[in-house]
């Protein structure tokens, strides 16, 4: 990881900053957690062969934890006069889980014989959350804190050989609290280089199309 800052001018004083942080560390092993989750389902069958399936999964709350710690080694450079070991922890890649419930629905009903309609949904609701956070030190591994929408919807042609599946699947988020990593929109000596940061409005937007072939032994 490399940070440099060069002929940075301090409002209100005659210093220029001057700053250059450079660190490489191999051999870090990296750690990953996932929480503990309980899930549950059921299935409704019509008369006329379609089904209605509902399911939902909690995801249980997990404590931060670095999933990446380097070692305690100099990092900002010069390493002489107040500059000690230790500011590596600004390198370290942290993360943590909110509890969530995410639910999923899909239903089938019989176009003709052989062919199966069917729709879902689901949610993918974020387990991100700035607040379960100690400290400001080191980097999140999440780009965004949105929830996501999936809706998908095709058809299914079922023969004695195979199986042949297609349609399209859509998904769809959106925020007003996403935190901005810098803002340009006003920039000047006194914001250095970030601008003046605050929360903007996200959209996620996807659509795709479908298709699979099942071939039956």
């Amino acid at each position: 990881s490399v940070i440099c800052i060069s002929n940075i001018r301090i409002v209100g004083t005659a210093y220029d900053i001057n700053i250059l942080a450079n660190a490489r560390q191999e051999g870090i092993k990296a750690a990953y957690k996932m929480p503990v989750s309980i899930a549950g389902g059921y299935a409704f069958d019509f008369e006329n062969g379609g089904c209605l399936y509902i399911a939902a999964e909690h995801f249980f709350a997990l404590k931060e934890y670095n999933i990446l710690m380097p070692r305690n080694d100099y990092f900002i450079r010069p390493d002489t006069g107040d500059i000690n070991k230790g500011s590596t922890t600004q390198l370290k890649m942290k993360d943590a889980h909110k509890a969530v419930t995410n639910f999923a629905m899909v239903l089938s009903v019989p176009v003709k014989k052989n062919v199966m309609g069917f729709l879902s949904a689901r949610t993918d609701f974020n387990y991100s959350d700035d607040k379960v956070f100690r400290d400001d030190e080191g980097y999140l591994p999440n780009i965004g804190s949105w929830d996501i929408y999936h809706f998908q919807m095709g058809v299914n042609v079922k023969k004695r050989k195979f199986n042949l599946r297609a349609g399209v699947l859509t998904s769809y988020g959106h925020t007003k609290n996403q935190e901005q990593s810098v803002n340009f929109d006003n920039p000047n000596e006194g914001n250095f280089l970030l601008g003046d940061t605050g929360k903007t409005s996200t959209t996620h937007f996807t659509i795709g199309a479908m298709f699979s072939y099942i071939y039956n032994l």
